[in-house]
């Protein structure tokens, strides 16, 4: 009996259902799907994979993360870059309470309202249009932080404590230094 613990699929088309991730096997840790023109993901999909450590789904063709599309117990880096994501539900990322790095740029993401597990230290939402944050970004423990915008006007609403901060392509700016 063979126990693959990383799978990588490029460039194949398939449909993400629970079924098909099922026969992949339930003790992987990494997952690789980029470039497999997946268009939506159905809710649990992922659930059988209890192992699961790392899942990557870069260049696709995904728009929206519902609330019960993830619920992976040890999932810690979560790649969703070079999709068509406009739409992530308020609780997304919920049931990922092991997640550490959370890769959303180049999207289409105009707002940043859902949660973020508190065990969350890298994310990355460069590349975006992202015109509002409602996200409370003081209940996470950044270590790495990527955003940019045109629209930079009240990004920090409240006293957030970042150690690495990169922001890209920001046209209009008014940083000040707390007392």
């Amino acid at each position: 009996m063979c126990l693959l613990q990383v799978i990588r699929i490029h460039y194949t088309p398939i449909n993400v259902t629970a079924e098909q991730i099922l026969e992949m096997g339930r003790g992987l840790y990494l997952l690789d799907l980029m470039e497999c023109d997946i268009i939506g993901i159905e809710d649990g999909a992922f659930n059988s994979i209890t192992d699961l450590i790392s899942l990557k789904l870069s260049k696709n063709n995904i728009r929206k993360i519902g609330t019960k599309t993830f619920s992976s117990p040890h999932l810690q880096v979560l790649y969703l870059d070079e999709n068509d994501l406009g739409v992530i539900e308020d609780d997304a990322f919920a049931q990922l309470p092991m997640l550490q790095k959370l890769h959303l740029q180049h999207n289409k993401l105009e707002k940043m309202s859902f949660t973020l597990p508190s065990s969350l230290n890298a994310l990355d939402v460069s590349h975006n249009n992202i015109l509002s944050i409602t996200t409370d970004l003081n209940k996470v423990r950044f270590s790495s932080f990527k955003f940019n915008s045109k629209y930079f006007k009240s990004f920090f609403q409240s006293d957030v404590k970042l150690t690495y901060v990169v922001f890209w392509h920001v046209t209009s700016c008014c940083l000040t230094a707390g007392t």
